[in-house]
């Protein structure tokens, strides 16, 4: 168990490196977050993460969806998304497609008992993805993670 008496895992506190850990040798990670699902995507994240873009839901407009997709592509911290449970494979498709390379870390249904969270490409995740529709945020890292604070 890791208790933290200041701050959150991955998020201005040294926890990362033991969420990381659980996740290379498979060992099941639950974060108790309070209210907050952004809180809990990065704690789950295990990447130190000292500073990120949090751009929430991006415009339902597919012209204006797309121009901000681009928008996003030179930013060189991890980039935190969400949208509507209906709009999970959408957003998904189109990362495929604007961010092929960049791992994303994906959080459906957080601290419910079918919560799921992964790591991977979108199209990987399109792949092993349980619900076409569910609650989510998501990290976008941008395509190195090691630029923006990883140990």
């Amino acid at each position: 168990a890791l208790i933290s008496d200041s701050g959150t895992p991955g998020f201005c506190d040294p926890g990362a490196s033991l969420v990381a850990a659980c996740r290379k040798y498979n060992i099941p990670v639950t974060i108790v977050p309070g209210p907050s699902a952004l809180m809990t995507i990065l704690s789950a994240s295990g990447v130190q993460l000292n500073s990120f873009f949090f751009r929430g839901f991006l415009p339902a407009n597919q012209h204006e969806r797309d121009l901000e997709l681009k928008a996003l592509k030179p930013l060189k911290v991890p980039t935190i998304l969400m949208d509507t449970p209906y709009r999970l494979t959408k957003l998904l498709k189109e990362l495929a497609i604007h961010f092929s390379q960049n791992q994303l870390l994906v959080g459906l249904n957080l601290t419910q008992p079918n919560e799921w969270i992964r790591q991977a490409t979108a199209r990987q995740i399109l792949e092993m993805l349980p619900y076409s529709k569910a609650e989510f945020i998501l990290v976008l890292y941008p395509s190195n993670i090691n630029d923006f604070g990883s140990d």
